[in-house]
């Protein structure tokens, strides 16, 4: 049996810097993964894929996708597999869980068929744009997005890891019809920035949804900033009720 721990990810800075020629946003993000982790338990069947989990996700999900995606790719024999998610991390909480599943299972399963990782642009296929955060082993990822396919991601140099928080605190608030959909049609031209090179050097937590997001009051209130497109909050300081993480290792 494989037993896959998938990290969920905090969006430690996000900066949208604009729109491309194919009216998609640019996005910058430094994105730190942490351990609060879904478990993935994976057996081979005697005939197709049988997936379950302790919550109701749709029969279609990522790592149904995925797995699907690997085998008419060619990069692993079959998919008749027994798959079990056991999950922890929150659900529409934008803390990455669907695309650091999917990926992850990608990696085990190719390594366990001692196959090539597939191309990013194919997991991103599959289990979406966060999937680019989860591509490196790495515990901190810089990631940039030009279009749905282009991508430029490179490990946070050690050196600058070291000097992230090695604790944060999560606050889950409740998730909002389309969310993401709805927090980028709020986005205007005046809200963009291009400022990321400097947000990188002083290691300070930014997000360019902050601007827009519909429970900025919990924002102002108290040292706390969103994750990705949100819901959830998260604090580099000990606040009450916040859910301790420690950066993934």
């Amino acid at each position: 049996m494989l037993e896959i721990k998938c990290p969920a990810k905090i969006n430690y800075i996000l900066e949208i810097s604009g729109k491309s020629s194919d009216d998609f946003h640019i996005i910058k993000t430094l994105a730190i993964k942490v351990d609060l982790v879904d478990t993935v338990y994976i057996e081979e069947a005697k005939f197709g894929l049988e997936f379950s989990s302790n919550v109701s996700l749709p029969v279609n999900n990522s790592i149904v996708k995925t797995v699907y995606m690997l085998v008419e790719k060619g990069y692993i024999p079959h998919s008749n597999f027994k798959i079990h998610l056991q999950k922890r991390i929150p659900l529409a909480s934008g803390l990455g869980s669907a695309s650091s599943t999917a990926v992850e299972v990608a990696k085990a399963l190719c390594k366990h068929f001692a196959s090539h990782t597939p191309k990013l642009e194919e997991l991103v296929e599959t289990a979406g744009s966060d999937a680019a955060i989860f591509y490196l082993d790495s515990t901190a990822v810089i990631v940039k997005q030009f279009s749905k396919f282009k991508f430029e991601i490179n490990s946070l140099e050690i050196s600058l890891i070291k000097k992230l928080p090695q604790q944060l605190f999560l606050f889950f608030l409740p998730s909002f019809k389309n969310k993401t959909k709805n927090m980028y049609s709020k986005l205007t031209p005046e809200i963009f920035s291009d400022k990321f090179e400097e947000l990188l050097t002083n290691l300070q937590p930014f997000n360019t949804f902050e601007a827009v997001f519909p429970y900025k009051t919990f924002l102002n209130t108290q040292n706390l900033h969103l994750s990705g497109a949100g819901p959830t909050l998260f604090s580099t300081e000990q606040l009450e009720g916040g859910l301790p993480v420690q950066i993934w290792r």
